[in-house]
């Protein structure tokens, strides 16, 4: 049995290295933490990145993502921010992998490709 990610999750790895590294420098996350705030610019350039879809069916217009994707984001993000990470974990495991398992055809296809676009209204 071969434990290493594929071709892809390591892209996403880099991916998202660059995206913790660009855009929460060491002094964000100390800004963050201290102050309390949402970092709501963070979970918006994250959005911009494409990747809120990671989790959801191609049919949707997702990027037919798997557990191990959503881990690869988690564990970069967490590196630098957790309180991000745990954010972003609301939003993609219980918006998106709820609605895509438990949701109804119907709502698959109201609140999926939203969720896509990261437009969680």
């Amino acid at each position: 049995m071969d434990f290493k990610f594929s071709e892809k999750q390591d892209q996403l790895r880099e991916r998202v290295r660059s995206y913790v590294e660009r855009e929460i420098p060491r002094e964000k996350a100390r800004e963050v933490d201290r102050e309390g705030k949402f970092p709501m610019d963070l979970v918006r350039k994250f959005v911009d990145m494409g990747l809120c879809g990671i989790n959801i069916s191609g049919e949707y217009g997702g990027m037919d993502g798997d557990i191990f994707d959503l881990m690869i984001i988690f564990e970069e993000i967490s590196r630098r921010l957790p309180v991000l990470c745990w954010s972003l974990g609301n939003i993609l495991l219980y918006g998106n992998e709820i609605i895509s398992v438990n949701g109804s055809p119907e709502q698959k296809k109201e609140f999926l490709p939203k969720l896509t676009r990261g437009d969680t209204r």
